[in-house]
């Protein structure tokens, strides 16, 4: 299970040019909300290793692509499938929300 961190440089590669559905995490060091959900991301990671690939943007390293996807608050989680976003969710959210919106990833 590997986490991979984005950067304006590989995320053309790593995101839009995906094989796998994509959760991508905007998130950011001093982010109480960020760090509850960073082992729920961690989990999922590798219960879904292989089927989805997990990803995180650290907001207050990539200001253009927080900028660029008009994040205005952190966490915000995006779900791509086929280089598009399917689902944005903003905020605290629980394991079976985001679960939820994994499975449909699948389908």
């Amino acid at each position: 299970m590997e986490i991979i961190e984005i950067t304006k440089e590989n995320f053309k590669q790593e995101v839009l040019k995906s094989q796998l559905p994509v959760l991508l995490d905007f998130w950011g060091p001093r982010c109480i909300p960020c760090k509850r959900l960073m082992p729920i991301f961690e989990e999922l990671a590798a219960e879904y290793d292989g089927k989805i690939k997990f990803c995180k943007v650290d907001t207050s390293e990539n200001r253009s692509l927080t900028h660029q996807f008009n994040v205005m608050s952190i966490p915000t989680l995006h779900f791509y499938k086929a280089g598009n976003i399917m689902k944005t969710i903003r905020g605290a959210v629980s394991r079976e929300e985001i679960e939820e919106h994994l499975k449909a990833l699948l389908d």
